[in-house]
């Protein structure tokens, strides 16, 4: 008699498992934004980290992703830092919106296409190390599905003409 159950419940458990086994699967949901940010050293920065300071992978509206980093101005004068970002396709343009703070103080916040062009001109005093966060998100119903942006933080600097002045070169 015990057998004849045993039998029993062994023959349900495999009819189930090849049941869900046979599925067919259901259709993946569409994956969202891989992002990466990553700066590289410049000319009268010391720049901390250097490399992929943000990476998000299957990002989606409206979480962020967030970088940070460190510059300290190594020259022995101060010097003008216009933040501008690279991105490695034009495609997400108007989909991708960018914030970036520098000492806390927010400079911009627009698309990651508006901030191909240079910020205004920040000023770093010597020596002091000033840290800059960049958040980048997705603007809501953009079309950004299993896409991938690398964006290139670009840091270019210029002295001034005198101390007094606040002319760049």
């Amino acid at each position: 008699m015990t057998k004849r159950r045993f039998a029993l419940a062994f023959l349900a458990a495999a009819v189930v498992a090849l049941g869900l086994a046979g599925r067919v699967p259901a259709t993946p949901p569409p994956r969202g934004l891989d992002v990466s940010v990553v700066t590289a050293m410049a000319g009268r920065l010391q720049v901390s980290p250097v490399g992929t300071i943000a990476r998000a992978e299957d990002l989606r509206a409206p979480d962020s992703a967030l970088g940070r980093i460190t510059l300290t101005n190594v020259t022995r004068r101060a010097v003008a830092l216009r933040l501008r970002a690279l991105p490695s396709t034009p495609e997400l343009d108007d989909a991708v919106r960018v914030s970036v703070q520098v000492g806390g103080v927010p400079v911009r916040r627009t698309t990651l296409g508006r901030l191909r062009a240079d910020t205004a001109p920040i000023r770093l005093e010597p020596g002091l190390r000033t840290q800059v966060s960049v958040r980048l998100w997705l603007t809501p119903g953009a079309d950004y599905a299993g896409r991938t942006v690398d964006v290139v933080l670009e840091l270019p600097t210029r002295a001034p003409y005198s101390r007094r002045s606040w002319t760049l070169r």
